[in-house]
């Protein structure tokens, strides 16, 4: 009897090693599986500094969408203001619509307002899945320089910030006034541009030369100039040189400045558009 009560003993004890043993693999199994990345994977978020743009009145200009980069020649952009707005580029249209934060929690209205330009179709492709990612969103988290919107678990969309203000900003003009009440395109084949400095001065290119002056800033206000050109003559395209006094005289007219997503917005002193803008900043691949 006390030879069977043994073998009875030593038998439980095999079997209780061998079920140890058994669930011990299958757990690191199911650990394994856990672990494999998704198709989408999450961007790796480095720790906030305290020079790192804030959630709200940055441009936050997209790094990837789905895990890709924007499609070349295009700027995807959102900007969060302090009064429950957002607005922004998907890299054909500009939006605008709501938003609610509570601590890393985001909700984005529904009810998006746009402009209805048709763009290639691989943009629009870009523009939608933008569009349903930011409207699926359901918290933020803020790195250094980084922000990544998430939707459930999912962080679907990133962006690198640039902050709301002139200092260090390049933009390329899409229109100025003409001094006839009209704010003109300029001329085909030429290109305008203005960069802000982090040292008060202001420079860029008026199509044929390039010019360069002091700016000085009180909050929404701006004064511009004098301005110094090169010297150059320029005899195509036609009108060129017209265009360039007629620029620059709009440029030393600004009177206030707004940043709006990825549009600068420089006003008169009776509120009428001098020059508007839109950021030649370019999202770096990953």
């Amino acid at each position: 009897m006390k030879s069977n009560g043994k073998t009875i003993i030593g038998v439980t004890l095999v079997i209780l090693i061998i079920g140890g043993v058994w669930l011990w693999i299958k757990s690191s199994k199911t650990s394994e599986s856990v672990s494999e990345p998704t198709n989408n994977p999450t961007p790796t978020m480095p720790p906030p500094t305290s020079e790192s743009p804030t959630f709200i009145n940055t441009i936050w200009t997209a790094k990837t969408i789905a895990a890709k980069p924007p499609e070349t020649g295009t700027t995807v952009t959102v900007q969060f203001d302090n009064q429950g707005k957002v607005n922004g580029s998907d890299g054909c249209n500009t939006f605008s619509t709501g938003y609610t934060a509570d601590g890393a929690n985001l909700t984005i209205d529904q009810a998006m307002a746009s402009t209805n330009k048709a763009c290639d179709e691989i943009i629009m492709q870009q523009a939608d899945s933008f569009t349903k990612a930011l409207l699926t969103t359901t918290k933020y988290n803020l790195g250094d320089g980084m922000m990544v919107l998430y939707q459930g678990e999912v962080g679907g969309l990133s962006f690198i910030g640039q902050s709301n203000s002139l200092s260090k900003t390049s933009w390329n003009v899409t229109g100025y006034n003409n001094g006839k009440q009209a704010v003109i395109s300029p001329i085909l084949g030429t290109t305008l541009s203005i960069t802000f400095g982090d040292d008060g001065t202001v420079s860029g290119n008026s199509g044929c030369n390039t010019y360069s002056g002091q700016y000085n800033l009180k909050g929404p206000s701006i004064s511009i100039g004098p301005l110094a050109s090169t010297m150059k003559a320029c005899d195509k395209p036609q009108g060129i040189m017209e265009q360039e006094t007629t620029y620059l005289t709009a440029l030393q007219k600004a009177n206030s400045w707004q940043i709006q997503g990825n549009q600068l917005s420089l006003r008169t002193t009776d509120d009428q558009l001098a020059v508007v803008a839109i950021s030649n900043l370019v999202a770096p691949t990953p």
